[in-house]
């Protein structure tokens, strides 16, 4: 069944396990095209008919008493803007001011005579913003190929121009509360007193002694005076906070950025393969395989009421490594009639099979 054809009749006449396959496309749909993405729009669906199908579909599965083991982001966001009564995103734009940002003088009557360009700010005049002027010099010097030159005027351009920008405010992607802990890093950008500088370079001091005898990797612990550059620092090693809020070895750390950098090339990795015969669909578990046919097993991680599982044994502590998903450049193929229309052959590879019999299929 496509997202574009779900109705309530036809999610009522579908399998448990179909609802389940639509269910995952949905969420990857979603953490692919629309999670902090700042997009509304997919195919010929809108983002608010995008959701209003999946609670179609969350509200099949709650008629048949199916419970969802994991909550994604999408379920996140359904269920914030039902208990606030309102969606963030569907705020839209507004803006502040309009043609904040435009050309004017002599560029606009001549352009091939103008010596430079002038970019006119609806701003007054004592108050400059060099952040912004460097983000738009290397912006327009690349299109304009000339020198640009900056005017702040609160009701703009006084003659014809231009208009390059308005000034607006973008509506966040999700609704989320953002909760504001007793205890905050005091940030060092802002300026400290003298009182709180002796502190901070005496906890400078103990980072640096704990440093020495540190363990990678282990759990962020906020100090209580960020970096210069007001990131927070951590209190054990003092390095800054990383996604996730684990520290890592620097030297790991580097390793992982080099492989990072690396292009990733059209590699066929796959894991659950859908096949779609008559318009049903069917879910096959399928094998890991990397672009030199090495072929790995797969392993399930889950949580149920706040106790996590691996392969349905119960875990307490561990350290593993998680597939999330495609890189972000790579497209989803979804089935093989899909994978057909785009050249793409499965590979048919299976366990046990030979170095031999594994490159003649490669």
């Amino acid at each position: 069944m496509y997202i574009e054809k779900v109705t309530e009749s036809k999610l009522s006449g579908a399998s448990n396990s179909q609802l389940g396959v639509l269910r995952l496309r949905f969420i990857q749909l979603w953490d692919k095209h629309f999670h902090q993405t700042g997009r509304d729009q997919l195919g010929s669906l809108s983002k608010a008919d995008f959701l209003d199908r999946y609670k179609l579909l969350l509200k099949e599965m709650t008629r048949r008493a199916i419970s969802p083991k994991t909550v994604s982001p999408i379920d996140k966001f359904v269920f914030d803007s039902t208990i606030f009564k309102f969606s963030v995103a569907s705020l839209g734009d507004v803006v502040v001011v309009p043609d904040y940002c435009s050309i004017g003088g002599s560029f606009v009557r001549n352009p091939s005579k103008a010596s430079d360009v002038d970019i006119v700010i609806r701003t007054p005049e004592g108050q400059r913003d060099e952040t912004l002027e460097l983000k738009l010099g290397r912006a327009l010097a690349k299109v304009l190929h000339k020198d640009i030159e900056f005017i702040y005027h609160p009701s703009g351009p006084h003659s014809s121009y231009i208009p390059l920008f308005d000034l607006v405010l973008r509506a966040k992607d999700k609704m989320e509360i953002v909760r504001v802990k007793e205890g905050k890093s005091v940030d060092v950008s802002k300026g400290l007193s003298p009182t709180q500088r002796k502190e901070c370079d005496e906890e400078t001091e103990r980072i640096k002694e704990n440093r020495e005898k540190v363990e990678w990797p282990h759990k962020f612990k906020p100090a209580k005076y960020t970096h210069p550059n007001g990131h927070p620092r951590c209190l054990i090693c003092g390095d800054e906070e990383e996604i996730g809020g684990i520290c890592h070895k620097p030297e790991d750390l580097a390793k992982g950025k080099i492989e990072q950098e690396l292009n990733l090339e059209d590699f066929e990795y796959l894991i659950h393969h859908i096949e779609v015969k008559n318009d049903e669909e069917s879910v096959h578990h399928c094998l890991l395989v990397d672009h030199i046919a090495n072929t790995f097993e797969q392993s399930h991680l889950w949580i149920d009421k706040g106790k996590v599982y691996l392969d349905g044994k119960e875990i307490k502590e561990g350290y593993f490594h998680v597939i999330k998903g495609l890189e972000p450049t790579q497209e989803i193929t979804w089935s093989n009639e899909e994978a057909m229309e785009a050249g793409i052959k499965p590979k048919e590879i299976k366990t046990g099979l030979t170095k031999k019999e594994k490159a003649k299929l490669w």
